[in-house]
């Protein structure tokens, strides 16, 4: 019997990738004030880390910039197109409005609940904005590769 993983077909070693990201991003220091505000580490950043730092494993995978449930909520996710095999998926990192994660969800059936919350339209954000988003990701390779060997020693 597989596993609902499996069933949707998400990466291997998803579990154990999104544990050690959620395990050093505790870790780390508050982000740049001059990439987010606040300090926070954005979804935006994170989905961007995650393509660079396993393009093996995301290869079918893009980023995917927009919106979630209404225009507005800023959001960022990986995106995996429809296939004959499987549906096509989201894997949100950082769910809007919620205390956990990350989410694996199918997108493409209509009967799913998510079908149509999660709207990509990247024309509203500034280039600017994306770049930052590609800043914050790059910064979030360095600290999090310091994380990890310090965290091997």
């Amino acid at each position: 019997m597989k596993t609902a993983l499996e069933f949707y077909g998400a990466p291997k070693g998803l579990r154990e990738m999104v544990a050690s990201v959620r395990l050093q991003l505790g870790r780390l220091p508050p982000a740049p004030l001059g990439i987010q505000p606040e300090g926070l580490w954005s979804c935006h950043g994170i989905v961007r880390y995650m393509k660079q730092r396993w393009p093996e494993t995301f290869s079918e995978w893009r980023v995917a910039t927009g919106y979630f449930g209404r225009i507005g909520q800023e959001h960022s996710w990986l995106y995996r197109m429809h296939t004959p095999d499987h549906p096509a998926l989201a894997l949100d990192m950082y769910p809007v409005a919620s205390l956990g994660g990350p989410l694996v969800v199918d997108i493409s059936s209509i009967g799913s609940p998510w079908n149509g919350l999660y709207i990509e339209d990247v024309r509203r954000y500034c280039e600017e904005r994306l770049h930052l988003f590609d800043v914050e990701a790059k910064v979030l390779l360095e600290l999090m590769t310091k994380t990890r060997a310090a965290n091997e020693i």
